[in-house]
Parts: structure tokens; C-alpha cells; sequence
């Protein structure tokens, strides 16, 4: 019995030690990914903050005019260095990085002012499409619903570019514009077309407006993407 036991002991000691050395090895590698996964986001940090730097002192608004164009003869190559050294150090002035010490080429610069110019435009345009889809929502509003304001707010100071697509909000406070309006005391002197919803009852005028509600923050959002397009 005790040769059994102490058999059994040294064989379960064993499998221990086995386990613990396979679970030094799983942590080992764990611990290496980790670190590998770490060091990783680290310098993808850093490049983003170093091109975020870099990109945020790059003049975008660059008049075409102002850019020298580089001629270069083929046969004469010290000239063509000569030019466009010229042309760095006309503009490197106005521009971070495009003069001798910031060794960018006439080329990679104007490519580069090229996509700063693209996203300021970008931003610009999509500004236009967001006022031009308030303009809509406001449309449809009064056109639906013949409100001229919301809780006693003008539409074109209720309505701005964080809640205009909010169906959920417009669908919200029209719902209690109706309440206000059509129903209780005053449910027999207003005779609006948002009251007009009451002839089938409360339900059907919720569901009404539901729909046309809907309707608008659709329309809205399809004017700011074609608007943004054009």
C-alpha cells in the first residue's frame, strides 16, 4: 500500500511539473505577443502624431499662380537641378518643409498641397450639404405639418446639424406639438393641418406622423448627400 501511494504521489508530482512548464511556455509566448502587439500600437501612435504634426503647418489655400513651373532640358541636367532647387527656395518661405532643408521635391508638394486643398474643399461642401439638408427638414415640417416653430422655437433655430436626420427627436416633439395643439382644451378651435390628424383618433395621428416624420429626415439626408456630391 505504501509503494502504491508513493507511486501515485511521484506521478501526479510529475504531471504538475509537466502542466507548470506547459503553462510557462503559453505565458511566455503571451507575454512576448503582448509585448510585440504593444510595441506596435506604440509606433503607429507615434507616426500619426509626427504626420498630424507635420500635415497641420501645410498651407492650403495655394494659388496656382504662385507655383513656378519647372523647365528642364533633357541634354542639360545641372540646369534642371539649378531650376527647381530655385523653385524650393522661392516658396519654402510660405511653406513648411518644401525649401532645401526640408528635402521635399517640387513634385511631392504640389501633390501633397494638392490633398490638403481636396479636404478643405471636402469639409466646405459638406457643410453646404448639411445647411442645404436643414433647409429641407424645415420644408417638409412646414409643408407636412404647417408648424412654423417647435416648442416655441422658430424651426431654423430648433434644427441644426446634430438633430436634423434625428427622426426619432423631430418625431418626438411633433408628437407633443400635436398633443399641445389638437388635444384637451383647444382640440376645437385649431384647425392646422397637424390637427387634422385627429378625425381617426390620437393612435392614427401618431402613426401619421410617424410616417411623414420619416419621410423628411429622409429627404433631408438625401439633399446633403447630393449637395455634398455636387
Amino acid at each position: 500500500m505504501k509503494a502504491l501511494m508513493e507511486n501515485y504521489d511521484r506521478q501526479t508530482s510529475q504531471r504538475f511539473k509537466e502542466y507548470d512548464e506547459v503553462m510557462k511556455d503559453k505565458h511566455q509566448n503571451c507575454k512576448e505577443q503582448c509585448d510585440k502587439d504593444i510595441r506596435k500600437i506604440i509606433l503607429k501612435d507615434k507616426i500619426e502624431k509626427q504626420m498630424a504634426e507635420h500635415f497641420s503647418g501645410l498651407e492650403t489655400k495655394i494659388d496656382r499662380s504662385n507655383i513656378p513651373t519647372c523647365v528642364c532640358e533633357k541634354s542639360v541636367a545641372d540646369k534642371m537641378e539649378k531650376t527647381c532647387l530655385k523653385c524650393g527656395s522661392v516658396l519654402g518661405g510660405g511653406i513648411p518643409g518644401f525649401g532645401l532643408v526640408g528635402g521635399y521635391g517640387v513634385y511631392e508638394l504640389v501633390e501633397l498641397a494638392k490633398v490638403a486643398a481636396t479636404a478643405s474643399a471636402e469639409r466646405a461642401g459638406m457643410e453646404t450639404g448639411i445647411q442645404a439638408g436643414i433647409s429641407k427638414a424645415i420644408s417638409g415640417i412646414e409643408t407636412k405639418f404647417h408648424l412654423s416653430t417647435i416648442r416655441g422655437e422658430a424651426l431654423g433655430s430648433f434644427l441644426n446639424k446634430g438633430n436634423y436626420i434625428d427622426e426619432t427627436l423631430i418625431n418626438g416633439v411633433i408628437k407633443i406639438e400635436y398633443l399641445t395643439k389638437c388635444t384637451g382644451s383647444k382640440a376645437n378651435t385649431d384647425s392646422s393641418a397637424l390637427c387634422l390628424f385627429r378625425e381617426n383618433g390620437n393612435e392614427w395621428a401618431f402613426k401619421a406622423i410617424e410616417g411623414n416624420t420619416k419621410i423628411i429626415v429622409k429627404e433631408a439626408a438625401g439633399e446633403t448627400a447630393k449637395v455634398t456630391a455636387e
